[in-house]
């Protein structure tokens, strides 16, 4: 049962392994080409349909979201417009019926509320635009 030598020989003969290990990784909506390339052309053409339809989705969403964002500001703008238009007639009215510095008080808080809150909007959109 031993076999084995009582002592070890004096020459060991030493093995070194390398062991090497091999990692790619990508982000992105399409594998790098290489990638693309192991596929067949029927997979491939799938691959690239499918990222050139949600592509174009994402552009027409972009889209719509700009020209309803411009839409209600243009709503803003008229509505804002016809109200202070409907101001500077009352205080119109109300000098011509004879009081006159009431006129002129209604004439400066129509225009002076209009002012104040196109700036406080606009202060309020610079801060939120920071966060």
């Amino acid at each position: 049962m031993n076999d084995l030598p009582e002592q070890p020989p004096q020459e060991v003969q030493q093995q070194e392994v390398q062991q090497v290990a091999y990692s790619e990784n990508y982000a992105g909506p399409l594998p790098p080409p290489g990638l693309l390339n192991q596929f067949d052309g029927d997979a491939r053409a799938a691959i690239v349909n499918d990222f050139m339809a949600h592509s174009q989705h994402r552009r027409d969403m972009e889209r719509q979201a700009l020209a309803q964002s411009v839409e209600l500001a243009r709503r803003g703008q008229d509505r804002a417009t016809a109200i202070a238009i409907g101001g500077l007639v009352v205080a119109a009215v109300v000098a011509i019926a004879g009081q006159p510095l009431w006129a002129v008080a209604l004439a400066i808080v129509d225009i002076g509320g209009g002012v104040a809150a196109s700036l406080f909007l606009r202060l309020r959109s610079r801060s939120g635009s920071r966060r």
